[in-house]
């Protein structure tokens, strides 16, 4: 007797009749039969294995085209952030660089007074002295007369200090505040760490080359320190500042920026917080 098998199957094909005669011991049969039925299992899971090879491949190149609409989708919440902002700064008037650097400085501005600059309190405390607050001049854009006029006063009133820090607000006061909410996606890396850090530490470290030190980095370095900035209220840039302070010294160094040294969450918690919310 011969088993036939089609084309396809003859490295499996076992000829019975060929190689064991009828009247062969019932356990030779019994072990070609069972070589046989084993084969068969063999080239079973090798098929089997074709199409579970083309699913893991499916599975593999939909998971890449996830992450690199991910990142694509990171890359274009980046740019929307950074272009906002830098349309925020063109709409500023007068020279905020050197507004900053002088509020930044304790030797021109003492804490007292840079503490009454920028937060509320019910209590008039600020004492305005021509000689030494001159420099404020720097805060008021050179088209704002009403307010320069306070600088030909010896002293200030309540409503002299109220009219100037309204003006300073107006012009200089909301940058750190729009530069926080443009850095919304960067402690949950919504946006691309990295590509942030390019595009966004040039904010904190202009004038390193001038001046010797990144001027709205060490402002806000100052505010921190003062209890201004802190994680609570202003928690995004609070968070990309101390990043760029470790790669600058401090905002001191003019060597190249490297931000692929910036700190970066693993995948895996990233992984849990989106699944954790």
């Amino acid at each position: 007797m011969r088993l036939r098998a089609s084309p396809l199957l003859q490295p499996f094909q076992l000829v019975v009749g060929d190689s064991m005669p009828e009247n062969a011991p019932l356990g030779e049969q019994t072990t070609l039969l069972l070589m046989k039925t084993l084969r068969s299992m063999k080239f079973a899971a090798w098929v089997a294995t074709v199409p579970a090879f083309l699913a893991a491949i499916t599975a593999v190149n939909v998971y890449l085209g996830e992450a690199r609409r991910a990142n694509f989708e990171r890359l274009r919440y980046t740019h929307d952030a950074y272009s906002n902002y830098t349309n925020y700064l063109e709409t500023k008037r007068g020279d905020h660089l050197r507004c900053l650097d002088y509020l930044a400085d304790p030797k021109n501005i003492s804490d007292e007074d840079f503490i009454e600059l920028f937060q509320y309190k019910p209590k008039y405390a600020f004492q305005f002295r021509s000689s030494r607050h001159a420099g404020l001049r720097l805060c008021v854009p050179q088209e704002d007369a009403e307010t320069l006029g306070l600088f030909d006063k010896p002293e200030w009133q309540e409503d002299d200090f109220a009219h100037f820090k309204r003006a300073l607000q107006q012009h200089h006061g909301f940058i750190v505040t729009k530069l926080d909410a443009a850095l919304i996606g960067y402690p949950r890396e919504v946006a691309d760490r990295e590509v942030t850090c390019e595009n966004f530490a040039a904010f904190l470290t202009s004038g390193v080359t001038s001046v010797n030190h990144g001027i709205l980095g060490k402002f806000i370095a100052r505010a921190i320190d003062r209890g201004l900035v802190r994680k609570d209220n202003f928690p995004n840039i609070y968070e990309f500042h101390k990043h760029i302070a470790s790669l600058t010294a401090n905002f001191e160094s003019n060597d190249s920026l490297d931000c692929t040294k910036i700190p970066r969450k693993s995948r895996l918690q990233r992984f849990l917080e989106d699944l954790l919310g």
